[in-house]
């Protein structure tokens, strides 16, 4: 990228965060419209953060985000309806539709997004539900996996549901009706679902028999 431009785009994001320095939203109330984004930093109820062209509401301790980027800072409670999200930390809320870049994701509904981790940070799934979307990298703790796509990343523990999965390391869990392309597979219970390759170290089958090193679930043969 051409010096000029980068310079140019620090300048963009020191010139947002010291006008975010100035404008403070912590009533009830609308802030931002569409011709006329709001940027400041929030201090309601638990949630603290910088944001920037941002439209939202503070109502009845919740807040309300439709449209923005979320610099950094803690979602203490609320629905987000779209938008950018950079980095901070998600207590608890409805996630409808956006880009996650980076942070913690404690608990909570995922509807529909890209959970697509930036290069160089961290993103945490501690625990929730995922209806849909699209998971690029990170690590996945714990919570329900309804459907989607899954890129990359490290699952630690849950269930994955009718989920398709291209890449990455399952470590614990229980898989339903999940498609699998190119997973490494150190454990947990596998119900239902297909194996299209990738290297199995073991686990168990939904009636609870153990399936060594390489016995992937396309080897089994399991009486009814």
């Amino acid at each position: 990228m051409n010096e000029n431009i980068i310079i140019a785009k620090d300048m963009l994001t020191t010139a947002r965060m010291l006008i975010a320095g100035r404008q403070v939203a912590n009533t009830d109330g609308k802030y931002g419209k569409k011709d006329h984004e709001w940027s400041g930093t929030i201090d309601y109820n638990g949630t603290k953060a910088v944001v920037t062209n941002a439209i939202f509401e503070l109502k009845n301790g919740r807040i309300n985000w439709k449209d923005g980027t979320w610099e950094h800072g803690t979602f203490a409670y609320g629905m987000w309806k779209d938008g950018l999200w950079k980095t901070g930390e998600w207590q608890v809320g409805e996630w409808e539709n956006g880009i996650w870049m980076s942070g913690t994701w404690m608990y909570g509904t995922w509807h529909y997004g890209i959970w697509h981790q930036a290069k160089g940070m961290k993103s945490i799934w501690v625990d929730g539900t995922w209806k849909n979307g699209v998971w690029h990298n990170g690590v996945h703790q714990n919570g329900w996996w309804e459907k989607g796509i899954w890129h990359n990343g490290i699952w630690n523990n849950g269930t994955f549901w009718q989920g398709t999965w291209h890449n990455g390391i399952w470590y614990d869990g229980l898989n339903w009706y999940g498609e699998f392309n190119n997973v490494v597979w150190h454990g947990g219970q596998w119900n239902e679902g297909t194996w299209n390759g990738g290297v199995w170290n073991g686990g168990y089958d939904k009636k609870e028999q153990w399936h060594p090193k390489d016995a992937s679930p396309n080897k089994w043969k399991i009486t009814k």
